[in-house]
């Protein structure tokens, strides 16, 4: 999914399908910045060229950990243990884009800062 430059983006211009090996297919939705994205009802709406089954779908989700240090210059520890402490209580991926969360996998790293 991406975050695009401009309020709304046209539903002709919302899906990138891309056939990978193995009967994957993934699919790149786009928003704008001023829309509430929610992944499921998106894809069930759109022609994708293929059978959407919501119930089989699973969704992969990116996420980071911030660990704050001292070892990495240019901002002050105090800074980068609040910035850390912010992204950990914003608002969880799967929920912000509607996806259930019986129906994602979550990879993961650790960065530190």
């Amino acid at each position: 999914m991406m975050i695009a430059d401009i309020p709304r983006v046209w539903v002709e211009k919302r899906a990138e399908i891309i056939q990978l090996d193995q009967g994957i297919t993934q699919v790149i939705l786009r928003y704008g910045f001023m829309e509430n994205p929610n992944v499921p009802r998106t894809l069930q709406n759109q022609p994708l060229g293929f059978d959407f089954n919501p119930e089989g779908t699973t969704y992969y989700v990116g996420s980071q950990t911030l660990i704050p240090t001292i070892s990495k210059p240019g901002m002050a520890l105090w800074r980068r243990k609040l910035f850390a402490f912010m992204i950990r209580n914003s608002v969880d991926t799967t929920a912000a884009f509607g996806i259930p969360p019986g129906r994602v996998i979550e990879l993961g790293m650790q960065i530190e800062i």
